[in-house]
Order: C-alpha cells, then sequence, then structure tokens
C-alpha cells in the first residue's frame, strides 16, 4: 500500500511540477509526511524529493539546453553551495521533530506569501546584493527543506527574457543543486538502500504525471490549481505543528 501512495504522490508532483513550472518539492515533501510514507522519516523524505526533483531538471536541461547561459548560473550557484552545505549540516545534527515545526511554520508562510504577492509584480535587479541574498536563501531553504526553488524563481523570472531561458536557467540551477545535497546526503548515509528503491519507484509516478501534466496543460485553470495548493501548504504546516 505504501508504494501505491508514493506512486500517486509522486504523480501529483510532477504535475504540479509540470503546469505551474515550479513546486515539486513543495508539493510532495509534505504530502509523504501527512500520509506516513517511508514512515514519516524527515530526513529520508527530503533526500528522495532531491533525487526526484533533479531527474526530472535533467530531462528539461536536455530539451533546452540551447538556451542556457552560465552567466546568470555560476553567480547563485556559488553562493548556493556553501551555504546549502551549511544548513545541510544543521540538518544532519537537528532532531527530525524540531525540522517538522520549523518546516511547518516555512510551508504557511510560503502559503501566505504565495498568495498575496504575484510572481510577475516583483522584478529584482540581477545585482551581488540581490544574488548573494537570494541565493542565500534558496541554500537555507534547500539544505533543510530541499525546497529551494522560490528564491530562484523570482530571480530568473527578473532576468530571462523568454519562457524557454527562464525555465532552462532554473531548472539547471537545480539539477546541478539537488545533485550537490544528494552528494551531501549521501555521504551522510542517509541515502540508503531504502531511499534508492523508493526513488526507483516513484520516478515511473512522477514521469506519468508530467506526461499528464504536458497533455492537459492548455485546458487548466492554473490560477484555481495554485490556490488550491496554497490551501495545501498551509493546511500541511499547521498539521505539521499541531502534530508535533
Amino acid at each position: 500500500m505504501e508504494y501505491v501512495l508514493l506512486i500517486v504522490c509522486a504523480c501529483g508532483a510532477g504535475f504540479v511540477q509540470r503546469t505551474v513550472g515550479f513546486g515539486f518539492g513543495i508539493f510532495l515533501i509534505p504530502l509523504l509526511f501527512l500520509l506516513g510514507v517511508m514512515d514519516g522519516d524527515y530526513k529520508s523524505i527530503v533526500s528522495l524529493s532531491s533525487m526526484m526533483a533533479a531527474t526530472l531538471s535533467l530531462i528539461t536541461v536536455w530539451n533546452l539546453r540551447k538556451s542556457l547561459n552560465w552567466r546568470y548560473i555560476w553567480p547563485l550557484l556559488i553562493v548556493f553551495i556553501p551555504t546549502s552545505t551549511f544548513f545541510s549540516y544543521v540538518m544532519f545534527g537537528t532532531d527530525a521533530s524540531w525540522l517538522k515545526i520549523i518546516l511547518g511554520v516555512t510551508l504557511i508562510l510560503l502559503s501566505i506569501y504565495f498568495t498575496f504577492f504575484k510572481k510577475d509584480g516583483i522584478k529584482i535587479n540581477p545585482n551581488w546584493f540581490n544574488t548573494i541574498s537570494l541565493g542565500s536563501l534558496s541554500g537555507l531553504m534547500g539544505g533543510l527543506f530541499s525546497m529551494q526553488g522560490p528564491p530562484v524563481v523570482y530571480y530568473y523570472l527578473s532576468t530571462q527574457g523568454t519562457k524557454e531561458e527562464y525555465m532552462a536557467q532554473t531548472q539547471c540551477f537545480f539539477l546541478l543543486g539537488n545533485l550537490w545535497m544528494t552528494l551531501l546526503r549521501a555521504g551522510e548515509g542517509i541515502i540508503t538502500v531504502d531511499v534508492g528503491r523508493n526513488y526507483f519507484i516513484a520516478i515511473a509516478g512522477c514521469l506519468t504525471g508530467m506526461w499528464i501534466g504536458a497533455h492537459i496543460y492548455n485546458k487548466m485553470n492554473n490560477n484555481l490549481l495554485l490556490k488550491m495548493i496554497y490551501i495545501f501548504l498551509a493546511y500541511s504546516g499547521v498539521s505539521m505543528i499541531i502534530g508535533q
């Protein structure tokens, strides 16, 4: 039964990622917690999410490789790597119950932020201050929660001229960032045989969700879907805090 839940959750996360363009870990991680998949083990779940997200990003980067511009990738990356490394080791040494409370608060704040602030209404000047600030925030969220996406989304929305360029830069950053954090977690022994087995089971559902999303993308009301996701984030955050 757990494998069925894992596949369904991964399918939903893949669907969200394909239709909305972000939110894979934001959707998948709290859902796995709420359903008790993988015994609700925090560190295993975030590691699984990183591995799956890296796979999806690899597919997108390959398809959009002609739109890559490393001038926009490496500045964020050189800030993200040391910051995510630091907060990954904070995560390794912190009790899981506290991590769930922190994640719960973060999910509530994200739901409020996404509800009241439009992505297309924020313009960010890609200077060094903003690059360091957003790269550090992404590293913090990635190291603790495998949710490094929101700060990077705003950065690239403000600096890229086309949808293809935006997707190429964001997904390349996510690919390299998730690979780095996967290596860190493997070095700490968090990525076990069980995590690897769940990855190969879940990735099929994830790719199925992306395929479904690609076929009904133009028929969907994305605003309604986003509102439902934000409500889910708030509910998940409250549930995690109360559950501890």
